[in-house]
């Protein structure tokens, strides 16, 4: 981890993020999956307990359905490609044939996740970094919204919230890169350090009353939020913190408490980021090189 301390916003900063994959952007090379689903359950028919004794679908069955209960017939849940993803092929011929039949999911099934994958914006996201580092600087740069202007409002009660709360300290970071080979990097709003050294870092979100509604009575990060936060904890090699700060005050009346969430690590993010940021990264490098045998002449 490599911190440069300057100022958000700046040109210097700026600067540090041309080319840079940033946790801002992470959505654009890892997308979580659709929403948790339960499990999807089949079961023998008499039909495929008849033909299993046979042994004609005996393989499929057994690498389709793990669990045989009684020895009449066999139930399990599916993998998450399964459950996410449709019958596979096998699956579904069985069930054309009356062999296995769908049945209700157990009331204690516990929903499954969808795996993490490639994001299709991907490409894209590869071209614009690639214009930065030929150009040296920011393309097409993000100009600030309402939201924006709203969220900086906002920073500096919510930093004194944070520290009566949590005790803890925060204050500004500049940039942060994931190594030396300074091809990752993320801006948290926030670092908090002991002896000099950061031990986590906290992002604050101004959230619209509705979505500052929903998340107080969850308790839970906003999923659009995750993969940021995920890849500022993966870049930085520390746990993290959402703020959501408290939406401004209405007739002089601060009317929503603040959310303050701890980020622990997640392992399937970082394992989506240790397995796919590397491969995105090392194929830009290759389309560098391209880009100058083709003749491009970068300032970076």
């Amino acid at each position: 981890m490599i911190i440069v301390n300057t100022q958000q916003g700046s040109a210097e900063w700026h600067r540090l993020r041309c080319g840079v994959v940033t946790a801002s952007d992470a959505r654009r090379i890892v997308q979580p999956g659709t929403a948790p689903r339960r499990p999807r359950h089949f079961a023998l028919t008499d039909a495929g307990l008849v033909a299993r004794l046979r042994g004609s679908v005996q393989m499929i069955i057994q690498s389709e359905l793990a669990d045989v209960l009684d020895g009449r017939h066999a139930c399990s849940s599916l993998d998450e490609r399964h459950i996410h993803g449709g019958i596979s092929p096998s699956l579904l011929k069985m069930v054309e044939r009356g062999y296995v039949v769908e049945v209700d999911a157990p009331a204690d099934a516990e929903p499954v996740q969808a795996p993490l994958r490639p994001s299709s914006q991907r490409d894209g996201y590869m071209h614009r970094l690639l214009a930065e580092w030929v150009l040296g600087r920011t393309v097409d740069p993000f100009m600030g919204s309402y939201w924006t202007e709203r969220g900086h409002a906002g920073e500096a009660p919510a930093a004194a919230l944070f520290e009566e709360i949590t005790g803890m300290h925060p204050r500004p970071v500049g940039f942060v890169f994931r190594d030396e080979s300074r091809s990752c990097g993320c801006s948290p709003d926030w670092g908090i350090f002991e002896d000099d050294e950061l031990v986590a870092t906290a992002e604050v979100k101004t959230l619209a009353e509705d979505s500052h509604v929903g998340a107080l009575l969850s308790g839970e990060i906003p999923p659009e939020h995750m993969p940021q936060l995920q890849f500022q904890s993966w870049t930085a090699g520390v746990p993290g913190w959402f703020v959501a700060s408290c939406p401004p005050e209405d007739d002089g009346v601060v009317r929503f408490p603040p959310l303050i969430l701890r980020v622990d690590p997640d392992p399937r993010w970082h394992g989506a980021f240790d397995e796919l940021v590397p491969q995105f990264v090392d194929e830009m490098f290759d389309k560098r090189e391209r880009l100058i045998d083709l003749g491009a002449v970068p300032i970076l």
